[in-house]
């Protein structure tokens, strides 16, 4: 899991946001993890501000290379939005519009169901 650590002169900036390369340059590159990368919850304060819609930070953090997003809500006090279902829209538009590579999204899935079948072993 990688949480919402900054530091701007080793991995330009928040680990789990676009623009950053601690996931793909330090993880996997230096360190050589191959396994799956999970977000902290992405609409914590420590990401997300007032202006700046939680879908963007789904897509930037698949950018920057996560493989699971954690998103527990859309809004501050919202108990009723389908959180999932905003989540794969977020995600669809940006392989839509290009802005997601599909090659990424299938290393994910590769990476995600290498995962499970070795639980299920």
């Amino acid at each position: 899991m990688v949480g919402h650590l900054a530091n701007e002169a080793v991995w330009g900036g928040v680990a789990t946001q676009y623009g950053a390369h601690a996931i793909d340059v330090i993880l996997r590159k230096e360190l050589g993890f191959v396994g799956v990368v999970l977000s902290d919850d992405l609409a914590m304060r420590a990401i997300i501000r007032d202006d700046e819609p939680v879908s963007d930070a789904v897509r930037s953090a698949i950018k920057a290379g996560v493989d699971i997003v954690i998103v527990g809500r859309f809004r501050e006090f919202d108990q009723t939005t389908d959180v999932g279902r905003k989540a794969n829209e977020a995600i669809v538009d940006g392989l839509c519009s290009g802005e997601l590579s599909r090659t990424a999204i299938e290393g994910s899935v590769d990476r995600i169901r290498t995962l499970k079948l070795r639980r299920l072993k």
